[in-house]
Order: structure tokens, then sequence, then C-alpha cells
């Protein structure tokens, strides 16, 4: 069997309390436990996977492995089958893109849903400031949106998912303001509402887009 260096490191009890040592040795299969109480720990070329019989809790280190083959831990059985790769965790930065198959947050994950949550969540409010005579509501920015009409506009959506809903609050400004809607703004019975006229109110109006008709299926609730 070819043999493998390992650095052993030990701890031991004495009449002077307790110590630690460190020292430099060659093993072909490391063995941790007691009698019949064990694991291995061995190292070899290629994936174990119906070539090295272990049991479980045994340890293979693939010498020629790659990201995410080279770990090896044995789960299931007695034979040369049940290794697996023991991957990285999935990295958490601010521009990284985990999956998860449920979550939970404040409180355990459901069993089913694959979100949960206690207590608030929101999406922050994006002030879009001043409306002029065109403007552009990204959603990338966020699902709830503030405009103030500071004249006759005309809005342009960008940016939708397939089911995102979205808000726009509309201040009405100095008031008599109009908007002009983009054409993939649906409005049941097909006649969009009239802005608040009145000045220094406030409209409420919700989307709700669906990719497939490439319509954003609207309502307002105006006057606030």
């Amino acid at each position: 069997m070819k043999r493998h260096r390992f650095t052993l490191i030990a701890f031991f009890v004495g009449a002077f309390g307790v110590g630690l040592f460190s020292q430099r040795a060659t093993f072909g299969t490391l063995r941790l436990g007691t009698g019949s109480t064990f694991c291995e720990i061995r190292t070899g070329t290629g994936s174990p996977e119906t070539a090295v019989v272990g049991k479980v809790c045994d340890v293979y280190l693939r010498t020629n492995g790659g990201a995410s083959t080279t770990l090896y831990v044995k789960e299931t059985g007695t034979g040369n089958t049940g290794w697996a790769t023991t991957a990285p965790p999935q990295a958490l930065g601010t521009t990284s893109t985990p999956q998860f198959a449920r979550l939970g947050l404040g409180i355990a994950a459901d069993a089913s849903a694959v979100a949960k949550f206690a207590g608030q969540y929101y999406s922050p409010m994006v002030a879009d400031g001043n409306s002029g005579t065109s403007k552009t509501i990204d959603w990338n920015g966020g699902n709830e949106h503030y405009l103030t009409l500071t004249g006759n506009v005309t809005l342009t959506f960008s940016n939708p998912v397939d089911g995102g809903r979205y808000v726009l609050l509309l201040n009405t400004g100095a008031g008599s303001f109009t908007v002009t809607w983009p054409a993939t703004v649906a409005w049941s019975g097909g006649v969009p509402p009239a802005i608040t006229a009145t000045a220094a109110k406030v409209d409420l109006c919700t989307f709700q887009y669906v990719t497939v008709t490439n319509k954003y299926y609207s309502a307002c609730n105006p006057g606030y």
C-alpha cells in the first residue's frame, strides 16, 4: 500500500497536567478510535465509489481531485459504494447566488413552504423624486416606489420579473396632472383610472406582472 505522510497531533495527561505533542509520521491508512469503534482516513487517486471498501464514517482524500471532488465521506453501507463528496458551503458574499430548499427567517423552516417568516418583512421604499414629463420606474431598485407629479408625465416601467408584485405611490403635487401609462399596463375594463386632481393627495397603484402576456395587471386606489 502506498504510504502517506501526516502531522499527528495528540493530547496527553500526566502527573504534571495536560500536554500537547506534534509528530510528523507516515501512514498508509490512519485509524481514529479504539477496538471495533473507529473510522479510517485514507488517500488515493480517482473516486472511491465502487473502488474502495469502507464503512460509515470513513474518509477518503483524493489526491488528484478538484473542487467538490477531493474529500469523500462514507455515508452508507459497508462495501465499495455509498461514498459522497463533501462540497464546500455555498458562498454568502454580497454578490453570491446561493440556493436553499427551504428557509425560515425568525422561525424554523416550514416542512413544505420554501420560505417562512416571523415578524415584519418589507421592501424599502424607493424615492423617485419629481416626475417631470417622463420618468422610468426601474423595479430592480425595489418593489415599492414613491413619485411626486410635477407635470403631465409619460411613465416607463423596466425590469419586471414574472409574478412580480409592485406598488407605485403617486403624490399629486400641485394637482391636475395626468399620467400616460406604459402599453403593457392593463386595467380592469380597459380604462385607465383618472389621477386625483386635488393637490397633495396620494394615489396608490398596484401591479402584478405576467411574462406570458407581457402585461401588468393593475389597480389604483385614489385620493389618500
